[in-house]
């Protein structure tokens, strides 16, 4: 009877929606059917109570509630509990998401967590010494080791409820989540549906442009005729050309650049459409290291880093493939500016004109560091970085003539000429520092 009520409510963990400055989604799991609710507001007393939905899982074998709270207020901490009367969980808290536009917050990627359950531990404690950081944790896959084996499901979900109760956590499908079937992560997980499926999806949060991919295997393909194709040009096209969104990201599992292990087919379908639509940072699991590329443009160098020149083209790949699994070796290729076999994280601070990472090992300690810099000007000069890489386009100063230069540009007044599909229209810049 004392173990039935201690884990009556079980696997608390959070996620975002598209909208994270007003909703979060509340999910968890228990043994029998009951109602779903969640108590919340800015202190103890909670004041306020949302309700859900409550479904058996027939793969999982238990009971699965989520209640989406939908009236928050951005960048504030609440505190909450989740169950029913008289069988709550314990207080648990989480940061509301900043609203869209703003910068000033911190996020976790990482990866590959599925086997060693101790170095897993180890890694999840060093998280949570930066908890008062994070808004929000990125996971590129392999979450456990056989996707159809619900033990190994409620063994993570439980021992990382400390910290997926207190931060959101975003996934995306690796290959050993989708073993024997993929029943499980879709329904132990609320994602974005804006794309028609939870298999990939995008977000919004703050400043910053997010995308999950489905890209389990290295056999995988995202191709021209696909949806998931359409969706994300689509998705990245608007994304582009939006003056709130200073940076984008992508994430999925299989890596395009991974020293000695190819995947080829990812390098061949991924990275032209990085270098098409000015993808500031790819990250990707599968390899269980970390490797951090140079600033890559169409198969070559544009910048060395660690202080990467972000108004030049190009994208920094990474490899974060360290939160549990069997470690990989780590090798050196053309495009890698360094690699170490480890387990780790990355601890990525958020500002208007600059990423700065910090990768951090299983004993707090700092493996390596690096940031993304780009000029700050008004919207303007936001909109001629993203759409100068999204179509055939021309700058020209007040006398006509042509600028061919890469990088900063002098406080002016331009004229950006942009042809697309067959159309051309003028946008009037003007840049100020």
């Amino acid at each position: 009877m004392i173990l039935t009520l201690i884990f009556q409510v079980s696997a608390i963990h959070l996620s975002l929606p598209s909208q994270p400055e007003s909703t979060i989604v509340v999910v968890w799991t228990t043994p029998d059917s009951t109602p779903s609710f969640v108590q919340y507001g800015l202190t103890t007393g909670y004041g306020h109570q949302a309700e859900g939905r409550t479904f058996y899982s027939p793969s999982y074998g238990q009971y699965i509630h989520e209640v989406r709270i939908t009236d928050l207020s951005p960048d504030t901490l609440y505190h909450y509990r989740c169950g029913h009367p008289p069988k709550w969980s314990s207080d648990r808290t989480f940061l509301s998401g900043k609203p869209k536009g703003e910068s000033g917050f911190s996020f976790v990627v990482y990866g590959d967590t599925r086997t060693d359950t101790t170095s897993r531990r180890r890694i999840r404690d060093v998280i949570l010494s930066h908890l008062g950081q994070i808004r929000f944790i990125l996971h590129c896959g392999d979450l456990v080791e056989v996707g159809s084996n619900r033990d190994l499901w409620e063994a993570f979900l439980i021992q990382m409820d400390t910290l997926f109760s207190r931060s959101p956590v975003m996934v995306t499908v690796g290959n050993h989540d989708e073993y024997g079937g993929l029943e499980n992560y879709l329904d132990l997980f609320v994602l974005p549906e804006g794309s028609g499926t939870e298999r990939f999806y995008s977000f919004t949060y703050g400043n910053l442009h997010i995308l999950s991919l489905y890209d389990p295997r290295p056999e995988s393909r995202i191709k021209p005729t696909d949806p998931q194709y359409h969706w994300l040009t689509s998705d990245l096209e608007a994304a582009s050309n939006d003056p709130d969104i200073d940076w984008i990201i992508l994430f999925f599992h299989v890596p395009p650049y991974s020293a000695g292990y190819g995947y080829q087919y990812q390098r061949e379908d991924i990275t032209p459409i990085c270098d098409n639509f000015g993808i500031d940072l790819v990250c990707s699991g599968h390899t269980h290291n970390y490797e951090r590329s140079y600033l890559l443009f169409k198969g070559e160098i544009t910048d060395s880093g660690p202080e990467y020149n972000g108004d030049l083209d190009g994208t920094v790949y990474i490899v974060t493939g360290g939160g549990g699994a069997p470690l990989s070796s780590a090798h050196y290729d053309w495009w890698t500016a360094y690699a170490k076999e480890c387990y780790h994280f990355l601890l990525i601070e958020v500002s208007e004109s600059k990423l700065r990472v910090a990768v951090i090992g299983d004993s707090n300690q700092l493996i390596d560091s690096w940031s993304i810099k780009k000029s700050v000007a008004i919207s303007g000069e936001k909109s001629l970085r993203r759409t100068r890489k999204v179509g055939k386009n021309s700058l020209f100063d007040p006398l006509g003539r042509r600028i061919e230069k890469r990088g900063p540009l002098p406080s002016g007044i331009y004229f950006l000429i942009i042809e697309r599909d067959g159309k051309r229209h003028t946008e009037k810049l003007l840049i100020l520092h």
